[in-house]
């Protein structure tokens, strides 16, 4: 435990952690998404095999009694 206290009293480490901080954080900041339409979503899932739950069919057994 002692080890750890002193490895973040190191000065060196803590203004490399800094700076690591702040250059993810420029580099998430600069990242731009595309922003999908739902409609594409949908067409890319009906190609994968999805199925809504209304347009699957059920057949139930008459129960014996």
């Amino acid at each position: 435990m002692n080890k750890i206290k002193n490895y973040f009293r190191n000065k060196d480490f803590v203004l490399g952690l800094g700076i690591g901080i702040v250059i993810a954080t420029l580099l998430m900041l600069t990242y731009s998404y595309n922003n999908i339409p739902k409609y594409k979503i949908e067409k890319m899932a009906r190609d994968l095999g999805m199925l809504y739950p209304d347009e699957i069919k059920s057949y139930f057994e008459k129960s014996r009694g």
